[in-house]
């Protein structure tokens, strides 16, 4: 049968344009081949000269250092050299602590505001994390990738690299951690200095208008004196002048001018009292910027620690903490929010990493279904191939049989009538094998594959294809039964206990569940259910009616008790006692209350769930129903189309014993399709072997490649050693430091994107190889100019391939 299918493909006019393709095709990624390792020989050139260059600098820089130490050692002593060591060290730190000291000083009020810009954007530490994990995956896959191609050797060395490396990003993320935490209680110090000092503010603008009052009412005092002196010498010259006066006028006179003297003197008074108490308020004033001195003092020794303070040393600050009721409650709320954020923030870590494994396993299960539908169009084209020989071949035979009939028999008439009965009979058969071919597909049970047959044309399906699947099916089967004979005992208790394992889970949730809700899950009484949960729902209602009852008439209880203890005395401390308890009763009331609203919403839930199930069951109960009525009226249509197939049956035995004839005819034809398969065959070892050197040589480029990465690495590594060494040595410029410098500025270009020059490098045309940032290529890809920016050669959306540093 496989000799009868080579012969096929080679005798198929339309296999050789196929042939072609498939071999410009390998031709033109030889071409590919070929200039990526030019590309890269160059590249690797380059980059050995700038090494050997940059080592002949630093042997240069390294020679002058020397010198100059040793000039050094010959000027200084050795015992003089250590004094002044240690002068100098001690010099640089108290200058730098002092520095330091005055930037935060300085930079305080700086520094609060952009802790305050930092909340309006707490995204940023999860953006590192996520960029983190993200390289941790890509490079824990290409490691997977590369495995097979490594050795031993390389295998631990790779490992011992990246248990190193996580070690280093755990170290990472407790440093953030604690970061945040001290963050938090910067950002708590600095909450409570602006309340304080929005307290001076207020306190100044008091001070400030009192200071107003007393201007204008010394001013209305000296603008009243002269005028009452004034007034008092008019009526003594009107009484010299007018001596036939009233008494009765000199009198109201005299009254009048009592009356303002007694006015003077309260308003001196109350001026008097006005001073006093703004020498009290300014004195507090005093004291409040004292305290705000110490405080900024306070904060700049905390910024520089960055230290958890204890609780004891807090209580200290008695004009921050001063209150001990609002000191429970600001603690109390700070713990709350703190477990809520890190809630919230462990809520949205595990939603980051399930949304990457749910990408993961989607991209997997495309891949699978795209392998799957390549595999069956394989087997389609096969099928077709089958389908068009046995054409072929029935072809001939009914025109050797026209050929005979045509010798043996003279007339026309007679001809006609053959060629009618045979199309009657053919026109029978062709319906026939379609009612066979829908029988065998019901046969199955499935869905897709019964209408994929019914889509397909008449007459094309022949028992050939479904032999050879049946004969791969069973050899499949022999295969599992092997395998299933070879497997360890080991294996399948294993399987057993992680089976019995996840069974003893799902009977612990299933009884989690029943203790929750108080209903089993097995349980088919949809109404006994919804009784159940309707009873838990009025219970917890009733318990909230109780609670918010007790809830008013606590609240009565304290209205009452407020202001009972506005009019006695409010250094009473067993008063004081009572609502300190009163108030916890409260907030655990609240708290109660608080919890059965979750638990009223979640039962709500769960009653939804469980009727939208309800809803949906009694669908799918139906369409059960209408879909068993239809396969029994099937199964009906497939008893009589059994009938039909014993009797077809005989007449395809008849139609053997005439296709054994036509063997013999075709056993002619495979002696001559041998020959042309043994040249094709020759022709494919050739392939074979040009394949296998291709291999090869793809395997060395990708060593070569990989050790270039690695070179590139270790080359990363002693540059930033270098300068490291540079910076700590020598803080002056000089040449040789400014050469190293520029030609690190020109390192650090190669990595940026060439036509932006703003995003890193992230994908590559493998048709030229020119490197640049995704967005610049999606750009041109959108605007349809396809080509490259460096060398204006044309690419597709496929020769975009994505790289990692």
């Amino acid at each position: 049968m496989d000799d009868d299918n080579y012969s096929e493909d080679a005798a198929d006019p339309l296999m050789e344009p196929f042939e072609d393709f498939r071999r410009d095709a390998i031709v033109r990624q030889w071409k590919e081949y070929l200039r990526f390792g030019k590309r890269y020989k160059k590249r690797k050139l380059s980059t050995e000269n700038r090494q050997q260059t940059t080592e002949a600098s630093l042997n240069i820089w390294e020679s002058q250092f020397q010198q100059l130490r040793k000039a050094l050692h010959d000027l200084v002593s050795e015992e003089h050299a250590e004094s002044l060591k240690a002068v100098m060290h001690q010099r640089d730190e108290n200058n730098s602590y002092q520095t330091m000291l005055d930037s935060i000083v300085d930079e305080a009020p700086s520094i609060t505001m952009a802790m305050k810009k930092s909340k309006s954007t707490p995204t940023n530490s999860f953006e590192i994390t996520r960029s983190i994990q993200s390289f941790k995956s890509k490079r824990e896959f290409i490691a997977e990738k590369i495995k097979p191609l490594l050795d031993a050797s390389l295998q631990t060395e790779y490992k011992d690299a990246l248990s190193q490396w996580q070690s280093g990003e755990r170290m990472f993320n407790k440093s953030k951690d604690n970061l945040e935490l001290n963050t938090l209680k910067y950002l708590v110090l600095t909450e409570e200095l602006q309340l304080m000092t929005r307290k001076l503010e207020v306190m100044e603008t008091l001070a400030r208008d009192t200071r107003l009052e007393l201007i204008n009412a010394e001013n209305r005092l000296a603008s009243k004196k002269p005028s009452s002196s004034s007034n008092h010498n008019k009526s003594i010259q009107e009484q010299g002048s007018d001596n036939n006066n009233n008494y009765i006028q000199q009198q109201s006179s005299e009254n009048a001018i009592t009356i303002t003297e007694t006015r003077i003197e309260q308003e001196e008074n109350s001026l008097a009292q006005v001073k006093r108490t703004l020498e009290k308020q300014l004195k507090e004033i005093e004291e409040i910027k004292e305290e705000r001195i110490d405080l900024k003092q306070k904060l700049a020794q905390e910024e520089i620690d960055l230290i958890s303070l204890p609780a004891s040393r807090i209580d200290k600050f008695h004009t921050i903490y001063y209150p001990e009721d609002r000191l429970r409650d600001y603690r109390h709320d700070s713990d709350r929010l703190l477990n809520t954020c890190q809630e919230i923030r462990e809520d949205c870590d595990k939603l980051k990493k399930n949304r990457r494994h749910y990408m993961q396993e989607r991209d997997k299960e495309q891949l699978e279904t795209i392998q799957v539908l390549q595999n069956r169009l394989f087997t389609l084209d096969q099928e077709l191939n089958q389908v068009r020989g046995q054409r072929d071949a029935l072809q001939i035979i009914r025109d050797e049989s026209i050929l005979v009939g045509q010798k043996e028999r003279a007339s026309l008439t007679e001809l006609e009538l053959i060629a009618q009965t045979r199309k009657d009979r053919a026109s029978i058969l062709e319906s026939e094998l379609l009612q066979l071919r829908k029988k065998s597909a019901a046969l199955t049970g499935n869905r897709s594959f019964y209408e994929m047959t019914m889509t397909l044309n008449e007459g094309e399906i022949t028992i050939e294809p479904i032999q050879k699947e049946l004969s791969v099916l069973e050899e499949t089967m022999n295969e599992l039964k092997s395998q299933l004979a070879s497997q360890d005992d080991n294996q399948n208790l294993d399987n057993e206990i992680k089976n019995r394992i996840e069974t003893n889970t799902l009977k612990r949730k299933m009884n989690e569940f029943q203790e929750k809700y108080g209903f089993d899950i097995h349980s088919s009484d949809e109404n006994e259910i919804l009784k159940k949960l309707k009873k838990t729902l009025e219970s917890t209602e009733l318990n909230i009616n109780e609670t918010e009852k007790i809830l008013k008439s606590l609240e009565s209880g304290e209205i009452e008790s407020a202001s009972v203890v506005a009019e006695a005395l409010k250094g009473s401390t067993m008063l004081d006692e009572q609502n300190k308890v009163k108030i916890n009763e409260l907030m655990k009331m609240e708290d109660d209350i608080s919890r059965v609203r979750t638990e009223r919403g979640k039962y709500l839930q769960t009653f939804n769930n469980l009727n939208k199930a309800k809803d949906a069951s009694s669908m799918v109960v139906g369409a059960l129903k209408k879909q068993e009525e239809k396969e029994i009226s099937y199964i009906r249509e497939l008893i009589g189309h059994k009938r039909n197939m014993k009797d077809q049956m005989t007449n395809l035995e008849r139609e053997i014993t005439q296709s054994n004839m036509a063997l013999e005819i075709y056993q002619v034809k495979k002696e001559e399709f041998d020959d042309t398969f043994k040249e094709l065959k020759e022709k494919s070892n050739l392939a074979k072997d040009k394949l296998v050197e291709l291999e090869k040589s793809i395997m060395e480029k990708i060593r070569l490649i990989e050790q270039g990465a690695h070179e590139r690495l270790r080359l990363e590594e002693s540059s930033e050693l270098l300068r490291r060494n540079l910076e700590s040595t020598n803080r002056e410029e000089r040449p040789a430091e400014m050469e190293l410098r520029r030609r690190r500025d020109e390192y650090r270009a190669l990595l940026y994107c060439r036509s932006c020059e703003l995003r890193l490098k992230s994908h590559i045309i493998m048709r030229c190889m020119h490197t640049f940032c995704r967005q610049c290529l999606d750009d041109r890809i959108e605007t349809r100019q396809r080509r490259c920016p460096n060398c204006n050669e044309s690419f597709g959306i496929n020769d975009v391939r994505q790289f990692y540093f």
